[in-house]
């Protein structure tokens, strides 16, 4: 009797450590996977800093897509605008909805410091030229520019977004800057001041211009 007490105490124990160990290497997956998506989004902010010091617009292409868009976790609002500004596309309305775009661009930043602001309220402009993303256009089946989606910030973990879902209604790219900033604050709750900033755009508004089609034909995406 003494024996079988004896051994069940001691298959109780190694069971119990057993426990404890995989609960140890559960808990030290968890700390390592919550690190290495602090150390993602550190260097994704930094990469970013970098670009808005040159250019409050960051321009995406093919390679760099994922990256700040699509990966998660991304502690950023992320404002896309696809377009085709080059002269051979003759795109008036692409040129000019840059300008405004640009401009508030420019404002949130002088608003804003990127790195030390709440991830609720961060902001990116991003852009994609044709030429530059032809993979992009052809994965979204773009076939008219300009267009303009607001993705909110995504947690570590979230199921994949359909971009296609936050489009915004691209006429209030010909209505002006304080009318775009004003869809922008509705959609992130960020609140750009619309205070100083003018646009040409905002000239000429009783003379609706037709959204572009591309004069070229996108390569399938493999």
């Amino acid at each position: 009797m003494k024996t079988f007490v004896t051994l069940f105490i001691l298959l109780a124990l190694l069971f119990s450590c057993d426990a404890a160990s995989k609960k140890k290497s559960s808990t030290s997956k968890k700390t390592e996977s919550s690190s290495s998506n602090v150390d993602v989004a550190s260097k994704k902010i930094a990469s970013i800093m970098k670009a808005v010091s040159f250019n409050p617009v960051v321009s995406l292409f093919d390679s760099n897509f994922t990256k700040f868009v699509a990966d998660r976790p991304r502690d950023y609002h992320a404002i896309l605008m696809f377009t085709a500004t080059a002269p051979q596309f003759q795109c008036s309305v692409c040129v000019r909805s840059a300008v405004s775009y640009n401009e508030i661009a420019s404002f949130y930043h002088k608003q804003f410091i990127f790195n030390t602001t709440a991830p609720e309220n961060r902001i990116v402009f991003f852009k994609v030229e044709v030429d530059d993303g032809r993979g992009i256009f052809n994965e979204l089946g773009l076939e008219t520019v300009p267009r303009v989606y607001i993705l909110p910030p995504t947690p570590a973990g979230a199921p994949k977004m359909k971009i296609s879902n936050f489009e915004v209604d691209n006429r209030i790219l010909l209505e002006g800057t304080s009318r775009i900033i004003e869809e922008l604050n509705n959609l992130t709750g960020v609140k750009v001041s619309m205070a100083i900033v003018v646009s040409f755009l905002q000239i000429n508004l009783l003379t609706p211009l037709p959204f572009y089609y591309l004069p070229v034909c996108l390569h399938t995406v493999p």
